[in-house]
């Protein structure tokens, strides 16, 4: 992973640690059709972060 794909991931989890978010609201805050900009992605791949029940 590129520097600044670990520094978007970094930013994501700061987002998703301020509180419980849907997944809509992660899909419509961090879409992205840009392959190198996928740190929700690569979040939930690397095991970062958990979805819940809605998705």
């Amino acid at each position: 992973m590129a520097s600044e794909a670990k520094l978007l991931t970094l930013q994501f989890l700061k987002w998703i640690a301020e509180r419980q978010r849907s997944y809509a609201e992660l899909r419509a805050a961090w879409a992205s059709t840009c392959p190198l900009n996928c740190a929700w992605e690569d979040a939930i791949a690397d095991d970062l972060v958990v979805r819940g029940p809605d998705g």
